[in-house]
């Protein structure tokens, strides 16, 4: 009985992609995954149905470092945001697929300006959401006191903005004090929302210290 190994299998498979599909393709997808590794960026795609939010395709991509370093700074610039997992984007990619690490897409360049369009859709839609229940003006009916010297901050802790924010209080020119205390929270990821609900609801346990609570994420 004839056979074929599995490295000849699979490097017929190679083959029949590389000739089949050896274009570019703009591909759009919404990543769960996102790190770094020895310079290259590392990623996965995948789609949800829209009835149920089931995953029903999934791939891996990646970024070389060589890339990922032209990359990586005009994406933040335009989006003002790292790229994270749960965000949309839009992607040129070619299809690859390796003997031994199988079926991958290079990553060759992307459209900042999709995500761009698809997080100010997404906070849209979270402010109308806000509005149907009653809840995105409830900050405008606490009277705060007129100065904030008791300060709750929601941040990570190796954020830029968080970093430059205690700077500015204290250095500030009139010489006036101020307590700040900070409520670790993830900023970036599916863990995002979960994260600043433990936060407040910290702060929400001895709310008397506090005069006002402010949510700090990215840059300074």
């Amino acid at each position: 009985m004839e056979h074929l190994t599995l490295y000849e299998l699979n490097n017929f498979v190679r083959k029949v992609l590389e000739i089949n599909l050896s274009e570019t393709y703009w591909l759009q997808a919404e990543l769960s995954e996102v790190k770094e590794n020895r310079g290259h960026c590392l990623v996965e795609f995948v789609q949800k149905a829209k009835k149920n939010n089931s995953i029903i395709a999934k791939a891996r991509g990646q970024i070389w470092a060589s890339k990922w370093a032209i990359m990586r700074p005009y994406f933040e610039q335009t989006t003002g945001q790292r790229l994270s997992a749960g965000m949309e984007v839009l992607v040129e990619v070619e299809v690859t697929f390796h003997e031994a690490y199988g079926y991958s897409l290079n990553i060759i360049d992307i459209d900042p300006r999709f995500t761009l369009g698809d997080i100010a859709k997404r906070r849209q839609e979270i402010i109308k959401q806000l509005q149907e229940e009653g809840v995105y003006e409830m900050n405008k009916e606490i009277e705060l006191p007129s100065l904030l010297q008791r300060i709750a901050v929601i941040s990570a802790a190796t954020a830029a903005g968080y970093q430059d924010f205690c700077n500015q209080l204290q250095n500030n020119p009139h010489g006036l004090a101020f307590h700040t205390q900070l409520f670790p929270a993830v900023m970036q990821g599916t863990q995002v929302e979960q994260s600043i609900i433990n936060a407040l609801n910290a702060i929400a346990n001895e709310m008397e210290r506090w005069d006002a609570v402010v949510i700090i994420r990215g840059g300074g």
